[in-house]
């Protein structure tokens, strides 16, 4: 409301992929989304989160642009790079002052369509989540709330999270996360959001 209304124009990639197109002029700040649809309806209770590992892999470098290259570009543009998972599927984004938009968009689609899948990356990512995993376990009303979701979503579609558990983190190996991301270039399934253009 704050804003009013936006116009949002509806395009097509030739490969069938929706593009929609939001203009802003309140300021120079681009925003490019690539969202994939499905999330957790895509795997299972023992794999829950590989998804989130997988958008979280395309961060790490890809096949034309390092990780170095990519921590060279945000500094010098102060871009922005995320990938983040829910229920209902997965954005992988960039955020950027318009003048540095061409530039930047690259590194994002590259790292998309052709993430690297470095061991040493995917190891940093799994210890980051085993972190998580210990602090949620290691605090009484957190671990609590961990227990109390499985026992009440068990045999239902709920029980399959976005987020990695205890449960599932053995079974995201690289290999795993590999054969997922081939099953994402689905393009029915793509779209892109892009906000300033």
């Amino acid at each position: 409301y704050a804003f009013g209304e936006r116009e949002v124009v509806e395009s097509k990639l030739s490969n069938g992929i929706p593009v929609y197109i939001v203009k802003n002029t309140n300021n120079q700040i681009d925003s490019i989304c690539i969202g994939v649809k499905g999330g957790t309806s895509f795997y299972t209770k023992e794999t829950s989160g590989i998804e989130n590992v997988v958008f979280n892999m395309m961060l790490t470098g890809s096949a034309s642009y390092s990780k170095a290259d990519k921590q060279n570009l945000i500094y010098a543009t102060n871009s922005r790079f995320r990938g983040a998972s829910i229920r209902q599927g997965s954005v992988l984004s960039l955020v950027c002052i318009e003048d540095y938009i061409k530039e930047a968009l690259p590194y994002l689609l590259d790292g998309f369509v052709n993430p690297t899948f470095d061991k040493k990356e995917y190891e940093t990512i799994i210890n980051e989540y085993q972190y998580e995993i210990q602090n949620v376990l290691n605090d009484p009303g957190s671990m609590a709330l961990y227990y109390a979701k499985q026992v009440l979503y068990n045999g239902h579609p709920y029980e399959v999270t976005s987020g990695v558990t205890s449960e599932s983190i053995s079974n995201i190996t690289l290999d795993a996360v590999k054969s997922y991301h081939s099953h994402l270039m689905n393009s029915k399934r793509i779209f892109v959001v892009a906000v300033n253009l």
